[in-house]
């Protein structure tokens, strides 16, 4: 090996030694910035499919406490029920899933004009022949 050779692997050397520990952290940023994202992703898809599930099942809990299941015969819930059933609705959907509820920043009137979009507005003929 002669002199010039040595002094450019020690240059090359001495390049890489400064430059890696930069190349390495960017490369580690850039990581946990996409796994934040993946995530945080997967977090509000399962924040909005529960609250989707919480509002189906909340409208079908308040109908059965309220009208015993029974809903006109037309399958929508009678007038002078509506309130008493949108607010058990509301009731079951901010008890049950209160993360999602504070995920999406639920205020109340929109949580009354979502549990009141899954009203139904008409039912099935299995539904409203008994």
């Amino acid at each position: 090996m002669t002199l010039w050779d040595f002094i450019q692997s020690n240059i090359i050397a001495q390049v890489v030694a400064a430059i890696l520990p930069l190349v390495v952290t960017a490369l580690l940023t850039w990581a946990a910035i996409l796994y934040a994202r993946i995530t945080g992703k997967e977090l509000e898809a399962k924040h909005r499919e529960a609250l989707q599930s919480a509002l189906t099942s909340g409208l079908n809990w308040a109908i059965q406490q309220v009208l015993n299941g029974k809903l006109n015969k037309d399958g929508t819930v009678p007038d002078n029920a509506k309130a008493q059933v949108l607010a058990k609705a509301q009731q079951y959907v901010t008890t049950s899933v209160p993360q999602a509820v504070q995920h999406f920043k639920i205020s109340q009137p929109t949580m009354e004009k979502l549990v009141e979009s899954k009203m139904p507005t008409s039912a099935p003929k299995s539904l409203t022949e008994n």
